[in-house]
């Protein structure tokens, strides 16, 4: 092939592709103009749409700090209660006085976090007075007011669990304690359950439980019980 017709080739060549990039752009260009003219004509639903999209998540962020605020409300009412114990003193007059108002709180605040944090004062001053019924039923008002997964919920149980316990309801108290998830379950739950499976006779169980102490929790304050226990409950 001549010089002439290597440079008419290249030429031809150089021109393909110049058209061919002409046309990708063009191509793009299109694109672009669509996809702008898409947006500019739906512009006012795409407005709506995210004024909503901003409106959900202010409302939903507005409810959750509310919440935050009436939560503080009922503590720092909760706290006026008490208040009465540790400025005019542990008298049967003030005792008297903070379960009155306990028990409107209560009632008032049904199911909510504070209200079971009553609930469970409430019970140590049925407690204290003997007045079994009712500490029974506020006990199970505080479990049925916290989450399962808080630290509150397991003091209602364990507590509720002891009332039985303490009133030779045995299998009750057991069938409470276990109402725990196994994952949940302290040192010291671990220990409750252990002593209320050996007070049923059951040394298998409760022989389990005390291992999980000593293999979970070496640095308990349960562990030398749990220990001794153990010496106890395999000789």
């Amino acid at each position: 092939m001549s010089t002439k017709e290597q440079t008419t080739a290249d030429l031809a060549i150089n021109q393909n592709e110049q058209e061919t990039l002409e046309n990708e752009k063009k191509r793009l260009d299109s694109y672009l103009y669509n996809l702008v003219n898409w947006f500019y004509k739906r512009r006012v639903i795409l407005l709506i749409i995210c004024i909503i999209a901003f409106a959900i998540i202010s409302s939903v962020y507005a409810y959750f700090k509310y919440e935050e605020h009436l939560a503080y409300q009922r503590g720092l009412a909760l706290y006026q209660i008490e208040k009465p114990l540790s400025t005019q003193g542990d008298t049967k007059e003030v005792e008297a006085k903070i379960t009155k108002k306990l028990e409107d709180f209560v009632v008032k605040y049904q199911g909510t976090k504070e209200s079971g944090v009553a609930s469970l004062r409430l019970a140590g001053f049925y407690q204290k007075n003997k007045q079994i019924d009712k500490e029974e039923q506020s006990l199970k008002q505080a479990v049925q007011s916290f989450s399962t997964n808080d630290s509150f919920y397991l003091l209602g149980i364990s507590l509720l669990s002891n009332f039985y316990f303490d009133n030779n309801k045995k299998e009750k108290a057991l069938d409470t304690i276990l109402k725990i998830p196994a994952k949940q379950r302290t040192a010291f739950i671990l220990m409750q359950t252990a002593q209320f499976y050996k007070a049923q006779g059951k040394k298998k169980e409760a022989i389990a439980q005390l291992e999980v102490i000593r293999k979970k929790y070496p640095n308990s304050a349960q562990f030398a019980t749990a220990e001794t226990l153990l010496d106890e409950l395999k000789s």
